[in-house]
């Protein structure tokens, strides 16, 4: 099974959050695959950075962008880049690792071979139950939760950080307005998806670069967007408040695609 890895950057051509390309080294990951789709007005930032550098002489190649904020660059990448039935894995430029369920306990991915197996996988499971996006458990550094994930079929919160899509370039697009939780309207797009429980991310959200900090306000006026947009897709009860970390997300309605 071929696929694609395109990896987006914006607003981090000097940010020592840019990590992805370091844990891809880490666990030899194979280039001639990835395609890393970068912000144009940083061109010579980004080029100037080794891990690029290495990347591209290992086979990657760079595809510079002008976009106005994720939503746009993820509609680019999957509207207009690649072409209707493509296989891509979608990734963001500030993964940790990644940990993957196997033989009953939780491990860390070592070696890129883990993570194509791991790939595969829940390409082959969106075929066989006509999906057309998988995502990822979002915190791999909570073992104890992860090791009790399971794979899950339907309406599900994919994480866009992390996640494979079939694409179809008919569908809509991202309305670039919801940025602030582009994920939630990527996966309302794609429809019935495939929420992965044999593979967890470790990143940090809302740093001060790349997207930047989504104020509170931010959050919960895109949140009530999203509701009144998608009312069938989210619970009777939807916004999902933390006033803790100062989030606002949704409570999706699971049901939906029984």
């Amino acid at each position: 099974m071929n696929y694609k890895i395109a990896l987006v950057s914006g607003g981090r051509a000097t940010s020592k959050n840019f990590k992805t390309l370091r844990y891809f080294n880490k666990i030899q990951a194979s280039y001639n695959n990835v395609i890393l789709f970068l912000e144009e007005n940083q061109k010579k930032e980004y080029s100037a950075r080794e891990d690029v550098q290495y990347a591209v002489s290992k086979g990657a190649k760079i595809v510079w962008i002008n976009t106005v904020n994720i939503a746009d660059a993820r509609n680019y990448i999957e509207r207009d880049y690649f072409k209707t039935g493509d296989k891509v894995i979608c990734v963001d430029d500030d993964i940790n690792y990644l940990s993957y369920f196997w033989e009953g306990e939780v491990r860390k991915i070592q070696l890129f071979d883990q993570l194509d197996f791991m790939i595969k996988k829940y390409f082959k499971l969106c075929l066989e139950n006509n999906c057309s996006l998988f995502g990822v458990y979002p915190i791999a550094r909570n073992t104890l939760w992860f090791g009790k994930a399971r794979d899950m079929v339907g309406n599900n919160h994919i994480l866009a950080a992390f996640s494979g899509v079939i694409i179809n370039t008919e569908l809509p697009r991202q309305n670039l307005e919801l940025y602030a939780k582009e994920e939630y309207e990527r996966g309302f797009i794609y429809g019935k998806n495939i929420r992965a429980g044999s593979l967890a991310i470790d990143s940090r959200w809302y740093q001060s670069d790349g997207i930047g900090p989504r104020s509170h306000e931010l959050q919960l006026t895109t949140c009530e967007t999203l509701v009144k947009n998608y009312p069938q897709l989210v619970s009777d009860k939807p916004l999902k408040i933390n006033k803790k970390n100062n989030n606002v997300d949704l409570k999706l309605n699971k049901k939906f695609y029984l």
